[in-house]
């Protein structure tokens, strides 16, 4: 009997002891308890370590986000204020008044030109067509056959001024015709309309922007 009892407390100071190395070795171990514990805890500031990188990395992806979003505003409200919506590039509508008469001929049917210079004009009653490579068309959408103009508005595909309104004033001297591109780049329909009428007092001289107007002539 006091062997067994000898035994057992031989058993529990074993433990005893046991459990104190493992206590104190513990906090200055890191295989210990409270290491184990301690680096539980190395572990959880890593992770909100990693949180904080977490964090900083949403914040920078937020500031991208909003950097973006301003730039993406600027570009918007550039493309709005750059000119596409103030400067319209629909077609007009065509002329409903005259019909465009080039000497007393009637444009109705396109009939084709060529200037002094030698430059192909392609003519009808809704659109004014010049040049060769490349060529410019003037979309018309007001003639008068009295103060002999036509207005219409430069096309998209025209190399200068598309979009813009350009003005067509013609004379006769003698059996001669000539015209003079009195206005390119007017803002509206109406400022080309209301242009100052070149001098038709001598269109060979002068009169045309401070040029001679040009000759133009029938093809056969």
């Amino acid at each position: 009997m006091k062997k067994l009892t000898s035994l057992l407390a031989l058993s529990l100071v074993g433990v005893t002891f046991a459990a104190g190395c493992t206590l104190s070795e513990g906090p200055g171990g890191t295989n210990g308890l409270f290491g184990g514990a301690s680096s539980t805890g190395g572990q959880d500031s890593d992770n909100s370590g990693g949180s904080t990188s977490g964090s900083g990395a949403s914040s920078n992806l937020g500031g991208m986000m909003n950097a973006g979003g301003a730039t993406g505003g600027s570009a918007t409200g550039g493309t709005s204020t750059g000119g596409t919506d103030a400067l319209n590039c629909d077609k007009p509508d065509k002329p409903t008044g005259d019909e465009l008469e080039l000497a007393g001929a009637s444009q109705l049917a396109a009939k084709a030109y060529t200037d002094a210079d030698g430059v192909p004009h392609n003519i009808t009653w809704d659109l004014w067509e010049s040049g060769d490579t490349p060529t410019d068309w003037v979309n018309l959408s007001y003639v008068d056959n009295t103060a002999n103009f036509a207005v219409g508005k430069n096309d998209t595909t025209n190399q200068f001024d598309a979009c813009l309104w350009s003005r067509y004033d013609w004379t006769e001297a003698g059996a001669t015709l000539y015209y003079c591109l009195t206005v390119t780049d007017a803002t509206t329909e109406d400022a080309a309309i209301n242009a100052t009428s070149p001098d038709s007092s001598d269109p060979t001289k002068d009169g045309c922007n401070g040029f001679a107007w040009t000759e133009l002539t029938l093809d056969p």
